[in-house]
């Protein structure tokens, strides 16, 4: 059994996705590694990286799975106890798998980690995330936020380059498969924190973030997607945080 499965989801975006790859074999190296890529688009990736990389596991569902779908595909294809989820727009490093794998070994109680995310020029990136609510959405609505302070909220890390225990995520059922798009790993982060899992972000270790790039084509449609599942968070989970 390998020690880790990386699992990337893409959707027509076949020179990120090259690149993010080629930087994923470079960085399991020297680890026990399965990379598994699932092909929600139609723009000659799976090809692409069949031929180039014949060791990644390619899965082509013939349709947009979406992000969540797409992961739960992915897991059924290795049994490896840590799952890495992983961005086409991250760049993925040695340093960063094996601090992932050192903090799930160190505690095993922790079920989500995250490395920090910095951007192209190294700045840093917003890695944790505060969970939506209906106050929230209002007060933002009112722009009231330099009036109203807000206690600190329950949050959860981006699910850029997130490493999950296997354990937690089969305990959660995986990916609630009724979300479009986005905001369903702050859904999966959730329901494991109920599970007792915690969450923790190593961050002594970097991983460059194009920040969305890999949606840059589709951009009114998946800011329709995030207002979705924003809203079906809230319905979902609102009052019981």
């Amino acid at each position: 059994m390998s020690d880790i499965t990386v699992q990337i989801a893409t959707f027509n975006t076949l020179a990120m996705t090259m690149d993010c790859v080629e930087a994923t074999i470079a960085a399991t190296a020297t680890v026990d590694a399965d990379i598994v890529l699932v092909e929600n688009g139609s723009d000659g990736t799976a090809g692409a990286v069949k031929a180039r990389y014949p060791g990644v596991v390619v899965l082509e569902p013939g349709r947009n799975l979406g992000f969540g779908t797409a992961h739960n595909l992915a897991a059924q294809a290795s049994a490896a106890p840590i799952m890495l989820l992983l961005n086409t727009d991250a760049l993925l490093t040695p340093e960063a798998v094996a601090a992932g794998l050192a903090a799930m070994a160190d505690d095993p109680e922790v079920g989500l980690v995250s490395p920090q995310l910095v951007h192209p020029d190294g700045s840093t990136q917003q890695t944790w995330h505060a969970y939506p609510s209906t106050g929230i959405q209002w007060i933002a609505a009112l722009r009231l936020n330099r009036f109203v302070r807000l206690r600190v909220r329950p949050r959860f890390l981006s699910g850029t380059c997130l490493f999950i225990r296997r354990e937690a995520f089969e305990q959660a059922h995986g990916f609630d498969e009724d979300f479009p798009m986005y905001w369903e790993e702050a859904d999966l982060s959730l329901r494991v924190h109920r599970l007792g899992w915690r969450s923790t972000l190593a961050p002594d270790v970097s991983v460059v973030h194009g920040t969305g790039k890999s949606g840059d084509n589709y951009r009114r449609l998946l800011t329709a997607h995030a207002y979705a599942g924003r809203l079906r968070f809230i319905r979902k989970h609102d009052g019981l945080l």
